[in-house]
């Protein structure tokens, strides 16, 4: 038998709730978030109890490349451009974390543009979906995972973006074989990361821990838009796709 008492709780136990700390009295979660950033792994590990390869499992820390800084020519330049959300089952703010991510595609390569990523209920999503879509409004193809409060999310949001192509997504495979679809591209190295984003060493830390990571909000967003933005392409040879329906 196996007793782990995460620092931080990862989900509701019997005496303290999803996001407190084991002993409040002694270490805050403001002390633990500071040793949060000085390393996803050891934090994982060490702290959390859930101890992973210190390159990664499916996704590799080194397989990622990354850009300093993309010109607007070249953005410009983009085959195609995309959203990607991956939202929460719960309408709380307590819930899980809702993800939405900005991708552009040139030939073979995939550019991580923009990320957002907060605890957020029904209305907040859907502002956040508006705003995320004003600040990156040349990437009028959105994806929605139809689970979750994705249904409800597609219906009002194509009244309020209706310039956008709104993309309800449904998989038919789990995480993992999604992850797993989509790996060889990274480890091709044809997916570059911004190198001085905010998100994007938690981003790292999420996919090398994946699929034992607590949270998957991240890489789900991910997987979705490299399917759409290589997997799919195939369709060119008279394959059918069958992962989602594009509403008018």
């Amino acid at each position: 038998q196996v007793f782990s008492y995460p620092a931080i709780a990862e989900e509701d136990e019997e005496f303290r709730k999803k996001g407190e700390a084991l002993h409040p009295e002694r270490y805050s979660v403001e002390f633990f978030e500071k040793l949060k950033v000085r390393g996803g792994w050891t934090w994982n590990a060490l702290y959390q109890q859930r101890p992973v390869s210190a390159e990664g499992a499916m996704l590799k820390r080194h397989w990622w490349k990354f850009y300093d800084y993309l010109t607007d020519d070249f953005i410009d330049s983009f085959d195609e451009r995309i959203q990607s959300w991956d939202l929460t089952f719960k309408d709380s703010k307590n819930s899980d974390y809702v993800v939405g991510q900005a991708w552009g595609r040139k030939a073979e390569n995939a550019y991580l543009l923009d990320q957002v990523r907060a605890q957020m209920n029904f209305p907040d999503t859907l502002q956040a979906i508006i705003s995320f879509s004003a600040k990156n409004p040349k990437s009028k193809t959105i994806l929605i995972e139809e689970k979750a409060n994705g249904a409800a999310i597609i219906s009002v949001i194509k009244s309020k973006l209706p310039n956008h192509s709104i993309i309800a997504i449904n998989p038919d495979s789990s995480k993992e074989a999604r992850v797993a679809g989509v790996s060889p591209k990274v480890e091709s190295g044809n997916v570059f990361l911004p190198k001085y984003a905010s998100f994007t060493n938690d981003f790292i830390d999420e996919c090398a821990s994946f699929p034992k990571s607590a949270n998957d909000d991240q890489v789900d967003a991910m997987s979705q838009s490299l399917s759409r933005l290589f997997i799919n392409k195939i369709n060119f040879f008279g394959l059918s796709d069958n992962d989602s329906d594009e509403y008018d």
